[in-house]
This record gives C-alpha cells, structure tokens and sequence, in this order.
C-alpha cells in the first residue's frame, strides 16, 4: 500500500478568493489610469503601498486589464 495520504476534498475544493478592501484598491486604481502594465519594480512598490503580497498586484492588474478589456468590447 502507498505510504501518500491525501484528502480528496483538499484536491477539488474550490480556491479561495482575496478580498480587497477599499484603501488597498486607492493605489492600484490610481496607478491602474497611468499605466495598466506595471513592470515587476512597480508591482513590488504598489505591494509594499497596498500591504499586498506582489503576486496578488500582479493578479490584480491582469483581472483588471481583462474586466477593462470586456467592458470596451460591450
């Protein structure tokens, strides 16, 4: 028998979401009208701004740039 254990729920359960609150947003959305495509220095100093995690700028902006790409498409 193998010695791996795992949970099958832990497998297909579903990823959580981040939730943003407001004064994390302020920086993002400001810097968001400038310039849509931060380089990865930008993102680290909005993280450090937003006391956010760099991926979760990261994230942020590429959600964002596709919620603006479908609002012009409409």
């Amino acid at each position: 028998m193998s010695s791996l254990k795992f949970n099958v729920f832990q497998i297909f359960a579903p990823k959580s979401q981040t939730i943003y609150f407001p004064l994390c947003l302020i920086p993002l959305l400001r810097f968001f009208k400038k310039c849509p495509h931060p380089d990865e220095d930008q993102q680290k100093q909005l993280a450090s701004e937003a006391g956010l995690d760099h991926k979760q700028v990261m994230f942020w902006f590429q959600n964002r740039r596709d919620q603006a790409k479908v609002i012009l498409i409409i």
